[in-house]
């Protein structure tokens, strides 16, 4: 390949990834706020308090498809009892499994009115969202819709990792709201999408064959998972170049460092880092 060719070939593989490194820094960071602060009738009960479906309010208490970072928690305080966060996962078989926790907060101390508190919490597309409250506490709003339905399950607050049968009740939504960012321990840089190099055996959606070495945009984990891009090896990146399936230049050498999309050196980097020497 001619220098000419090279430095063309380095313009598309970088623009390409420029445009996925922008997307995924888009959806990095987006904010949305599930459940919601409705209050009025109390706890009759210590125990575990989730909306499984609603039919009274266009608020949902799901988490979105993806992975998220739930940031912060809302209750509307009657300024009595007590709450913490729980988050719960559909186990199977009726089961749920609780994901997240935050502290119990002592709402009489903090007066009547909505509260808002500080967490971080991962939490994945399907997650429900709920509380603990202590007897007394404002647990929802009582709707006498049979369609807003909520498990419950009493006791202690329990702990990250318990899996539980609950009751399930209705006509009442919950009192919790929680705003989430997208993300999960993620970066802008990251992306579910990824440069790869296409081994002999490749091959284009038609059954013709890749040539051996072609720069190819995948989803993550593709080259496992389908059978067309077996054995296809994620893309270098070259200082200066960016991510490309060309043999490193002369007086490159391989840092052993794996870095993002955005050249960010990452624990969950896809790419070996080339230097010059």
């Amino acid at each position: 390949m001619d220098a000419m060719s090279r430095a063309r070939r380095y313009v598309i593989v970088v623009a390409v990834v420029a445009a996925a490194t922008a997307a995924a820094a888009t959806a990095f960071g987006q904010t949305v706020t599930i459940g919601q602060p409705v209050g009025g009738a109390t706890c009759a009960l210590a125990g575990v308090f989730f909306q499984t479906s609603v039919a009274s309010t266009s608020a949902s208490f799901v988490v979105p498809a993806g992975q998220w970072t739930l940031t912060s928690w809302s209750t509307d305080s009657n300024g009595a009892g007590s709450m913490g966060l729980v988050v719960v996962r559909a186990n199977g078989g009726g089961t749920y499994k609780v994901v997240g926790t935050s502290p119990v907060e002592d709402l009489s101390a903090l007066g009547a009115g909505v509260k808002t508190f500080s967490t971080s919490i991962s939490v994945q597309g399907g997650d429900l969202l709920g509380f603990w409250g202590q007897f007394g506490t404002n647990c929802g709003f009582s709707t006498g819709n049979a369609g807003d339905e909520f498990g419950l399950l009493g006791g202690s607050h329990p702990s990250t990792g318990t899996v539980f049968t609950p009751s399930v009740l209705s006509t009442a939504t919950m009192d919790i709201s929680a705003t989430l960012t997208r993300g999960s321990g993620s970066s802008p840089g990251n992306s579910s999408r990824g440069g790869y190099c296409s081994v002999a055996g490749d091959t284009w959606a038609d059954g013709s064959a890749i040539p051996a070495g072609t720069f190819l945009n995948l989803d993550i984990g593709q080259a496992s998972s389908d059978a067309r891009f077996k054995g296809a090896t994620p893309a270098a990146y070259f200082q200066g170049a960016g991510i490309t399936c060309d043999n490193p230049p002369t007086g490159y050498m391989d840092t052993g460092t794996k870095v993002n999309s955005g050249g960010v050196v990452s624990v969950d980097g896809l790419y070996e880092y080339w230097s010059k020497s």
